[in-house]
């Protein structure tokens, strides 16, 4: 049998078709597999069929309520994060098959975040293999950190924005010259092989900080996320970016830091905002079993889905916070480092001079 001829045999089976592979070149070998003598077989079909009816169902049937309950955004943010992100996740259509659509990956990818399923779980429910579910929750996440998060989590780097900041905390929660909440929440991850030591809080618990500052809509102005567990907030505000930012020309002189511990509003509103996200996205509230880098990268897409709802109207409800009260992980007690003397003394206690003689 020459290069270009095909025979075929019969093995009791049925009839199969038989090439030599010097015959084929990369694109039609990938469509063959070798028998146990070494000849090629053609595949009849290039992947192991899998159910979709669920996902079919999901979006043409069911009610806007529950499609929230399946997704934790409405139609419109869907929609919206299918048209942004469409660029980034689109595949282009081969000869072998035609790509997972972007409205499937979108909807992959939010159902892991949102449920806290495991990937066998997320795949036989989509259809797809559990590896190719793995893929595309790493592509969304990785998407949404470097497309969106720039866009939606943004600290207001001008005097004209943090007056508007400012004003905005006083019109809502009557608390004056404040332009956001600063605090930290331990998020729960897997041990890491190395410098394992460094990631049990003092609770006991291997954990990640997610260390942000939240404006008055519950919205995040600022995060740092991925400092070990064993790092109070004092620690990682002294090394952040934030620090930096906090002592330069744009806040001057008058610009003091107040403990969240020791402005217990300010902490009720940091505290209000990380509910909500782990309301909404539970895979947080688990224990994540990857690595750090990709755990602070689902962290980050959590809190950038949080506010895109958050600046949308996507209304979060109140089943969901109560939920997450319920079944949340205990974090471990704040420890003020600020103490009740130094420079943001004087700014406390003028502060509650003013709330003071107003409420008179």
């Amino acid at each position: 049998m020459t290069s270009s001829q095909i025979a075929t045999m019969e093995d009791g089976k049925g009839t199969v078709s038989i090439l030599n592979i010097e015959a084929l070149d990369d694109t039609n070998l990938a469509s063959f597999k070798l028998n146990q003598q070494g000849y090629l077989i053609e595949r009849k079909v290039w992947v192991r069929p899998k159910s979709s009816q669920w996902f079919n169902e999901i979006f043409t049937q069911i009610e806007e309520c529950e499609f929230k309950e399946h997704f934790r955004v409405n139609r419109n943010t869907f929609n919206f994060l299918v048209n942004e992100l469409h660029p980034h996740l689109g595949k282009t259509t081969t000869t072998m098959r035609e790509p997972i659509s972007v409205v499937k990956r979108v909807a992959v990818a939010l159902h892991y975040l949102a449920s806290c399923e495991e990937y066998h779980v997320v795949s036989s429910l989509f259809g797809i293999g559990e590896s190719t579910a793995n893929l595309i929750v790493h592509e969304f996440v990785n998407a949404v950190n470097d497309i969106l998060l720039p866009k939606y989590v943004k600290f207001p780097l001008s005097v004209e924005n943090l007056n508007k900041y400012s004003r905005d905390f006083e019109a809502i929660l009557d608390f004056p010259q404040c332009v956001g909440a600063v605090d930290g929440c331990h998020i729960p991850i897997s041990a890491p092989k190395d410098q394992a030591i460094s990631y049990y809080n003092y609770k006991g618990l291997c954990s990640i900080v997610l260390f942000a500052v939240v404006d008055c809509r519950y919205r995040f102005i600022y995060t740092s996320v991925g400092s070990p567990g064993r790092n109070n907030d004092s620690y990682i505000l002294q090394n952040s970016s934030l620090k930096a930012i906090l002592e330069s020309n744009l806040f001057g002189k008058c610009c003091k830091e107040l403990g969240d511990s020791l402005v217990p509003l300010s902490r009720r509103v940091v505290e209000n905002a990380f509910g909500r996200v782990k309301a909404r996205f539970r895979v947080i509230c688990k224990r994540m079993e990857c690595d750090i880098n990709f755990a602070t990268r689902i962290v980050n897409a959590c809190v950038t889905l949080h506010n895109i709802c958050e600046y949308y109207d996507d209304i979060i409800t109140i089943e969901w916070l109560m939920h997450h009260h319920d079944d949340s992980l205990a974090q471990p007690n704040t420890v003020s480092t600020t103490g009740n003397n130094g420079p943001g003394k004087n700014v406390r206690d003028s502060i509650a001079k003013y709330l003071y003689e107003k409420d008179k």
